[in-house]
C-alpha cells in the first residue's frame, strides 16, 4: 500500500478495515494532538487512534490507541462520546 494521499483515488475508495480516531479537549479549548509516525498520514497531524481489534468497541479502541500513542489514558469522560 502506498501511504502517499496525493496518490489515492479517493473518489473510487472503498473503506476494509474499521477504525477510530480520538478528539480529546480540555477545559481551555485545546485539543490533544499528535505527529502521524507511520501508515496513512505519515508526518501528519491528526487525533490519537487506529484500527480496531477484534472484539472492540469504537470507543474501546481509541482508548487504547490514545495509551498508547502518548502513553497516557483517557480519565474521566465528560459530554458525549460520537461514534461515526
Amino acid at each position: 500500500m502506498n501511504d502517499d494521499p496525493d496518490s489515492f483515488d479517493w473518489s473510487t475508495w472503498t473503506p476494509t478495515e474499521e477504525a477510530t480516531l480520538l478528539f480529546a479537549f480540555d477545559g481551555g479549548g485545546r485539543v490533544l494532538l499528535i505527529h502521524k509516525k507511520r501508515g496513512l498520514g505519515k508526518g501528519k497531524i491528526n487525533g490519537p487512534g487506529g484500527r480496531l481489534e477484534a472484539g472492540e468497541t469504537p470507543v474501546q479502541a481509541a482508548v487504547r490507541e490514545t495509551r498508547e500513542e502518548v502513553g497516557n489514558g483517557v480519565g474521566r469522560r465528560q459530554g458525549a462520546i460520537k461514534c461515526r
